[in-house]
């Protein structure tokens, strides 16, 4: 069940502040919505520092100081709350000064109906979504920059090929979880914005680095393991008897869940767990997070129901992927299982993984996880 709107209305006029409240809740959608009310410059911005928010509603003429002002005060503090200006001026006065400020959108009293007023507040809302996801994709990418200096440093100092191997691997294996969630935050939002959109161009330049930062990644690790390429890739529905599978995009895979499917995700890379689980339940299906082996046993065990599949990655603190597979199986033995990594030793020649184990390099494509999801679920047995 999704949780109630959160919503700040300020204005210095109670009921101008209640009829805004009312007539967010008149829809169906946020009838539920959690909302508080602030009738001064002072209470918003302790409301603001006390309380997060969803969206907030700003009047932008208060008693002492106008709501720009608040807008600004709050930005400076680095409360990110997506801001609709209400205003009693023509629509385009307030309007520069507004998005200045840092507001997501205004609206004109005289054009304040629930329908209005619903549609600038999702408006507003997806914009806040799309900032965060943007905010990841920067994030990652700026991460992934920096591991690439740190790793060219590395093969600078090193002399020989003993002394390059171990250091370039832990630093792969880092390297591909910042570019699993860089390359798949890309992939979502390249999904939800239209061609001409001019934010379209960027996410493809940070697509393009990503991936090659992936193919130099590759390419060291070879380096580093006397390797110069990697493990055949076997057909998904055609695995060779006790070998592991490794995953490739099957065109016709459904990758939707059928509703009541429940995926067990364990993963000790924030960004990584939160694309993962934000993919899968973007597909229908309910998710468990956990952020290491030790926390995936105290998951599983308060959860009562089914487990249909764990996900989890093979390197994590306190407890290792095979481990925890081990661990779970024997008393949940119909639950099916994924094993991912970013570090090529660890795939599962080097003995990391039980035999016939289903297995997903990382980094990987919002779409290729979710199809290997679908693909492993499908199958018939434990």
């Amino acid at each position: 069940m999704a949780e109630p709107l959160r919503l700040l209305v300020v204005d210095a006029a109670l009921d101008q502040a209640q009829m805004v409240v009312e007539l967010v809740r008149s829809g169906e959608a946020w009838a539920a919505a959690d909302t508080r009310i602030a009738l001064s410059y002072d209470e918003a911005l302790a409301a603001f520092r006390a309380h997060p928010f969803d969206v907030a509603v700003v009047d932008d003429r208060l008693v002492a100081k106008d709501g720009l002002s608040l807008l600004r005060e709050i930005r400076r503090r680095g409360i990110l709350t997506p801001v609709i200006v209400l205003t009693n001026q023509r629509a385009g006065i307030v309007a520069a000064d507004a998005m200045e400020a840092g507001a997501a959108d205004q609206l004109a009293k005289a054009h304040l109906t629930p329908d209005a007023l619903r549609r600038t507040i999702r408006h507003a809302l997806a914009l806040h979504d799309e900032a965060r996801q943007r905010g990841h994709a920067d994030a990652a990418l700026r991460a992934s920059e920096e591991r690439v200096r740190a790793l060219e440093e590395q093969l600078q100092q090193a002399q020989t090929m003993e002394t390059v191997g171990p250091p370039v691997r832990v630093v792969a294996h880092d390297l591909n979880n910042i570019l699993t969630a860089m390359l798949g935050y890309c992939d979502l939002m390249l999904g939800q914005i239209l061609d001409e959109d001019p934010l379209r161009q960027d996410l493809l330049e940070v697509q393009s680095a990503g991936e090659r930062a992936a193919a130099l990644t590759r390419q060291l690790l070879a380096f580093s393991s006397r390797q110069m390429t990697q493990p055949p890739v076997p057909d998904i529905d055609l695995p060779p008897s006790g070998s592991p599978t490794v995953a490739q995009p099957a065109a016709s895979a459904a990758d939707l869940a059928p509703g009541w499917e429940t995926v067990l995700l364990v993963e000790d890379e924030d960004a990584v767990r939160a694309l993962a689980c934000a993919v899968l339940r973007r597909r229908g299906y309910v998710v468990l997070e956990a952020r290491d082996g030790v926390d995936a046993l105290s998951v599983a065990e308060r959860h009562r129901d089914d487990i249909h599949l764990m996900v989890t990655d093979i390197v994590m603190p306190h407890m290792r992927g095979r481990e925890l597979a081990e661990r779970l199986g024997t008393v949940r033995p119909k639950m099916k299982m994924l094993f991912m990594s970013g570090n090529v030793d660890h795939v599962p020649k080097h003995g990391e993984l039980p035999p016939g184990a289903a297995f997903l390099p990382k980094p990987f494509t919002p779409e290729v996880f979710a199809r290997r999801v679908r693909s492993i679920l499908d199958t018939t047995g434990g």
